[in-house]
């Protein structure tokens, strides 16, 4: 934790999140949009709701409003949205990512050798493949319980720990890409399975429920923030989503020093 304390991950972790809570709406509205313009729009309704069952209760109706909101335009406002919103969630994804980049380089202690030509790009692809590990997940959290629904008790519970499984099993593959290809460094690169992304795949995944617990039952962030709870809770999920992901870096930093000293 020193370490962690003396390479400031938490100020490193706040510079990610804030702009990754930039991305979170418009990627919503864009991932809505285009729903709506491929399906029936009456149905964009239901899957806002199932949309909202993933994050906190206090967040909910920040995402509800903006999901909704978008529903009830017509193709044209849709097609509108869908672009505008694409391409903002894009450029704020791709700043978190840059941002993410950077710090786990700065973890490395490494000077950073690539160029705008290189490290852009990376971004941008980490950028687009963190929207597809959120549908993915999206479709784990909400799609395995509605199949689980038509199974029987045995049946539930094997969904309910193949869901849970597969969730984590994806966290570790993603945090296992970002370790590879993040730092800057000589040597060979990080294995795609490292201590790191395992440890930190536990741990988010732990600390994520464990949040989510305690802002739906003990907090008092409606009292507190008033409409900007959904904002304060979605941007501190994210804080501990970013610092756990440096975190990981850490322990990967850490555990190649010990094996070059033995």
């Amino acid at each position: 934790m020193s370490k962690g304390l003396d390479d400031e991950v938490g100020l490193m972790a706040g510079g990610v999140a804030f702009f990754a809570i930039l991305a979170i709406a418009p990627a919503l509205i864009a991932a809505v949009a285009l729903f709506g313009l491929v399906t029936d729009p009456s149905q964009m309704a239901a899957v806002a709701g199932w949309l909202s069952d993933v994050v906190p209760e206090t967040a909910r109706p920040l995402v509800l409003q903006q999901l909704q909101s978008v529903a009830g335009g017509g193709s044209g406002s849709l097609t509108t949205a869908c672009v505008v919103a694409a391409g903002t969630a894009l450029w704020s994804g791709s700043s978190a990512t840059q941002k993410l980049l950077t710090s786990i380089q700065s973890i490395y202690e490494r000077p950073e050798t690539r160029g705008i030509t290189r490290l852009y790009p990376l971004a941008v692809a980490l950028a687009i493949g963190a929207g597809v590990f959120v549908v993915v997940a999206v479709a784990l959290l909400v799609g395995m319980p509605a199949v689980a629904g038509h199974l029987g008790t045995g049946g539930r519970l094997l969904a309910e720990v193949v869901r849970w499984v597969a969730l984590l099993v994806l966290v570790v593959v993603a945090l296992g890409i970002v370790y590879r290809v993040a730092p800057d460094r000589p040597g060979p690169p990080v294995r795609w399975i490292s201590l790191g992304s395992v440890s930190a795949a536990v741990v988010w995944l732990i600390g994520s429920v464990l949040f989510s617990i305690y802002v739906d039952h003990f907090s008092s962030y409606n009292q507190t923030y008033g409409a900007l709870a959904g904002v304060v809770v979605l941007m501190l999920w994210l804080y501990l989503t970013a610092y756990v992901v440096l975190m990981g870096a850490e322990v990967n930093v850490e555990a190649e020093r010990r094996a070059a000293a033995d």
